[in-house]
């Protein structure tokens, strides 16, 4: 009973983070699929522990206590921090692109050590982008099978939708599939002028980490470095990474 009661609650605050404000709980019962007494029973344990607020008589959303817990548990995971003096070497040879580590985690993608010359290190930036638009998110879903990636895609376009910032981007999931098996060279993804006009995102696969998919990227100005030039810096990291016992 108690851990039903627990995977309920860590149920409700997994739809209340990913929506897009306040949920009333009627709402919240049609999306779980809780009866309303249930959902009225654990929203108000979740209320009195400071994870959730009432933002009216009958809408919920996240709370403080949620927050404090999630950066909390960041200090936890290697990748929140090994990476960091690696990282922080690696953005010089990137110049002014964004690198980071993305780690794939039941659907989602998480991006951690996230690094920019000007910028610092961020241990843990989250997750929520659409699939369709992201170098290590294809280059994880060209590991599996043709109708497994179609439905992580349409999955995807369900929660995000299906933005084409540029003409290049096709609106059908088994297309983009094609198209980035065609743009996959030496285990190196570049989506150049894809999710913008003047951008381009780069990903290159790792070893898993503790059984999870993870690739390192760098995404940012398209005119900073030429495609060769990131197959070879993104081989050169990887391998400081590896070889450094950091992943």
């Amino acid at each position: 009973m108690a851990e039903s009661t627990l995977l309920r609650g860590l149920g409700l605050l997994r739809l209340l983070v990913r929506a897009e404000g306040p949920v009333s709980a009627s709402e919240l019962a049609r999306l779980s699929g809780m009866h309303p007494t249930s959902i009225s029973r654990t929203l108000a344990g979740l209320v009195d522990g400071g994870f959730v607020r009432r933002v009216s008589y009958r809408s919920y959303a996240p709370d403080l206590g949620l927050l404090s817990l999630g950066l909390d548990a960041a200090r936890h995971c290697p990748l929140a921090t090994d990476p960091q003096l690696v990282m922080e070497r690696a953005a010089r040879l990137f110049g002014g692109l964004m690198l980071s580590l993305c780690l794939a985690w039941r659907g989602s993608l998480f991006y951690f050590a996230q690094t920019g010359l000007s910028l610092g290190t961020k241990p843990f930036v989250g997750h929520g982008y659409p699939l369709h638009l992201s170098s290590p998110g294809l280059l994880f879903a060209l590991e599996d099978s043709q109708e497994d990636a179609i439905a992580a895609l349409e999955r995807s376009r369900r929660t995000f939708g299906w933005d084409r910032p540029t003409a290049q981007v096709p609106a059908d999931p088994a297309m983009v599939l094609a198209w980035a098996r065609g743009a996959r060279t030496d285990d190196v993804l570049i989506l150049r002028r894809w999710a913008g006009p003047d951008h381009v995102s780069a990903a290159i696969r790792l070893p898993d980490h503790e059984g999870h998919a993870i690739a390192l990227t760098a995404a940012g100005p398209a005119a900073i470095l030429g495609d060769g030039e990131i197959r070879n810096r993104l081989h050169q990291v990887k391998h400081w990474l590896t070889s450094g016992g950091i992943i």
